[in-house]
């Protein structure tokens, strides 16, 4: 988003979101597994509380871009305030990466833990 900023040929910049888009959706995949992690038996609830959370901030974002788009400083050029709002966004990016690395592990899970139990009375009823 950053370069996309600066650039001036439409091409360019039309290619820089497509790259970041297509690498947003690998975002994902790093925080889906540790639903697992934090709650193995409610993951489904502690999904559905991290989709909602993600889709207030969905709900939002247009009404910070077009606060920030519409600027009350005429003299400002539109390529300006288009910087401004990458850099709002990259920055909420940034915050996000932050509070979510000191949280994260690479440790497995043994997910069946505590369903052998289960298992054998499953078995002798």
């Amino acid at each position: 988003l950053m370069a996309a900023s600066r650039m001036t040929v439409d091409y360019a910049v039309t290619a820089c979101l497509c790259v970041v888009q297509g690498l947003t959706t690998l975002q994902g995949l790093g925080f889906g597994a540790n639903y697992l992690d934090i709650s193995k038996h409610h993951a489904g609830l502690v999904t559905g509380v991290g989709n909602t959370v993600a889709t207030g901030a969905s709900f939002l974002a247009p009404m910070v871009a077009a606060w920030i788009l519409a600027g009350e400083d005429t003299d400002e050029l539109e390529s300006d305030r288009w910087r401004r709002l990458f850099c709002a966004f990259a920055s909420s990016n940034l915050v996000g990466l932050a509070l979510y690395l000191p949280f994260c592990s690479t440790t497995a899970v043994d997910l069946r833990e505590g369903d052998d139990e289960l298992e054998r009375k499953v078995k002798t009823s």
